[in-house]
C-alpha cells in the first residue's frame, strides 16, 4: 500500500532563510586577514571621491592632472589610501 505525504513547500521558507543567511555570516568571517588589510588600503574611485567630497569625475581630473596617482590593476584602477592623505595635507599646506 502506497501512502502520500503532503506538505506546504513555504512552510521551510523561515529555516532556508536563517540556514542562508548564517552561511553568509561564516564566510564573512572565514575571509584570510591580508585580503581585509588589503582592501582597506586601496580604494576605488567611488569610495576615494566620497572620502574626498568630490564627484568620481572631479577625481577622475585630479588624476590625470598628476595630483593624485592611481594604482592600475589589470581593468581596475584604485587609489591607495596613503597617497589619499597626502593630497589632503598638501591641500591644507596650501591653504596655510
Amino acid at each position: 500500500m502506497k501512502t502520500e505525504i503532503s506538505f506546504d513547500p513555504f512552510q521551510f521558507e523561515p529555516l532556508i532563510r536563517r540556514t542562508v543567511m548564517a552561511t553568509l555570516e561564516a564566510i564573512g568571517r572565514e575571509r584570510p586577514a591580508s585580503r581585509q588589510e588589503d582592501s582597506e588600503h586601496l580604494l576605488t574611485r567611488k569610495q576615494a571621491a566620497k572620502r574626498l567630497a568630490i564627484s568620481e569625475r572631479q577625481l577622475a581630473k585630479l588624476q590625470s592632472e598628476g595630483a593624485i596617482p592611481r594604482v592600475t590593476i589589470g581593468r581596475s584602477v584604485r587609489i591607495d589610501v596613503k597617497d589619499l592623505a597626502e593630497y589632503i595635507e598638501r591641500c591644507k599646506a596650501n591653504d596655510a
